[in-house]
């Protein structure tokens, strides 16, 4: 069995990542039930919404897009914002 090491750099050549084991073994070949909730007011599951946008593509740019700019317009001005990453690695 391969064991990660988490001190070593995700993009280390010498990473060996586990990936068949009991938790795969079960997580992989799913076993859960159905999801079948429903937000209140909502006549769809969120089975059925996956299902949904999964057959059309369409259907989920057209209701994405809307969602991700009103994200987008969050409200915060440039000077709110911090920047936490500025492009260089240390």
């Amino acid at each position: 069995m391969l064991t990660a090491n988490p001190t070593l750099s995700w993009n280390d050549t010498n990473l060996e990542r586990e990936t068949k084991n009991a938790w795969t073994d079960r997580g992989c070949p799913t076993d859960c039930g159905r999801q079948d909730y429903k937000y209140p007011g909502d006549e769809l599951t969120l089975a059925d919404h996956v299902e949904r946008y999964a057959d059309d593509q369409n259907a989920w740019i057209q209701e994405y897009i809307p969602v991700m700019e009103k994200m987008i317009r969050n409200g915060y001005s440039e000077d709110n914002l911090v920047v936490s990453f500025n492009g260089v690695a240390s």
